[in-house]
């Protein structure tokens, strides 16, 4: 973790390491960060400012904000839900509504690939194996 907090600057010349250790016990995110991949994501969308918008210690309001990210990355259109919630943590997204689809598809692979009789211990599925679940419309994303 020292690692990867030593590459972010702060302007301050506060200790970054710390700064973020607080974020991470005030969210109760230490069972999160036990792999390198989910440490370096929080790392990183905590140096955007993710403190800024999570609602207490939610896992729901962590992983919305990290879908959002990767919404805003593919797709840079803006919409709210409008009262039309789709999910409790998405009321106040930008960029999940326009990709809603998308979003739904994933799920409904990531659900399946995840509790499928030969999927024993991964959580890493092969661009394959997704396509399967996609309309054709999102395959090339």
């Amino acid at each position: 973790m020292r690692r990867i907090a030593d590459c972010i600057s702060d302007e301050n010349g506060e200790s970054v390491l710390e700064k973020f250790k607080q974020f991470i016990n005030q969210h109760d995110l230490e069972e999160v960060i036990v792999t390198s991949m989910m440490l370096t994501v929080i790392i990183s969308t905590w140096e955007d400012g993710i403190d800024e918008r999570m609602n207490g210690p939610s896992l729901c309001s962590l992983y919305t904000i990290l879908i959002e990210s990767l919404c805003k990355r593919a797709n840079n259109t803006k919409e709210s839900f409008h009262g039309k919630l789709h999910r409790n943590c998405f009321e106040d997204t930008e960029y999940l509504q326009p990709n809603i689809e998308a979003i739904d598809l994933l799920g409904n692979a990531a659900f399946s690939l995840l509790f499928s009789s030969v999927r024993e211990m991964s959580i890493v599925f092969t661009e394959n194996e997704i396509r399967r679940y996609l309309n054709p419309k999102y395959r090339s994303v």
